[in-house]
């Protein structure tokens, strides 16, 4: 088998062997086709993927779940204003030393992209007022939401931050991946093009989204 501990590192051959015992029954007779049929019970509904593993979480290809947020002074986030732009979501926390390194990146990205891209941070499970100021600190200018209730981190199947998604114009996401590690940069650049070859010229910027406020209470 070939397996790799991250989506962004090379694949490595794994030698593996696997022995299955099994036991032999007599029924004393044929068995009817009946026995195999399967009928769901009411209600249940078909998985196009089971995650056995929250290692092993990811929604590429899947439509992107809402996003039920708020702003940092409590109002509801218009979900609906990113309909048709590409979208790059960060889940993030300011206590976080792998999101403030993946954040460096990101403000790259913010910057390169910023005629097409719309780039969300959504600060999870964190001080609104420790985040608001190291936003600041940073000049980190691009919009960022909070989940409140961790209503969008569950249907994200959020297990850690950081948290770096793409949503393509279609709402499919385009791109899913846990954790930071330097080769993130050149993958995103990867995902950006295929959606969009001409992206920085093309794409129409999103101009309905909000921004950080400058004055926020703690909740």
């Amino acid at each position: 088998m070939r397996n790799s501990a991250s989506p962004l590192q090379p694949l490595h051959e794994i030698d593996m062997v696997t022995t299955t015992y099994y036991e032999t029954v007599d029924l004393g007779g044929s068995v009817s086709d009946t026995l195999f049929n399967f009928a769901p019970p009411s209600g249940a509904k078909l998985a196009r993927r089971l995650f056995l593993d929250n290692s092993a979480v990811d929604l590429t290809g899947f439509p992107a779940p809402t996003l039920k947020l708020k702003t940092f002074d409590g109002k509801p986030f218009d979900a609906s204003s990113l309909k048709g732009h590409p979208v790059l979501l960060d889940f993030w926390a300011s206590w976080c030393v792998p999101c403030v390194q993946q954040m460096r990146s990101l403000a790259t990205i913010a910057d390169e992209y910023k005629e097409g891209l719309v780039v969300i941070g959504i600060n999870w499970n964190d001080n609104p007022n420790a985040a608001l100021e190291f936003l600041r600190k940073n000049k980190y200018e691009w919009t960022n939401l909070r989940d409140v209730n961790g209503e969008t981190a569950k249907s994200w199947m959020l297990n850690g931050v950081p948290l770096l998604a793409i949503i393509d114009p279609g709402g499919t996401i385009a791109y899913y991946h846990v954790g930071y590690e330097q080769p993130e940069e050149t993958a995103i650049a990867e995902v950006l093009r295929k959606i969009n070859p001409l992206f920085g010229h093309s794409a129409t910027p999103c101009q309905t989204v909000a921004n950080t406020p400058k004055n926020a209470p703690e909740r």
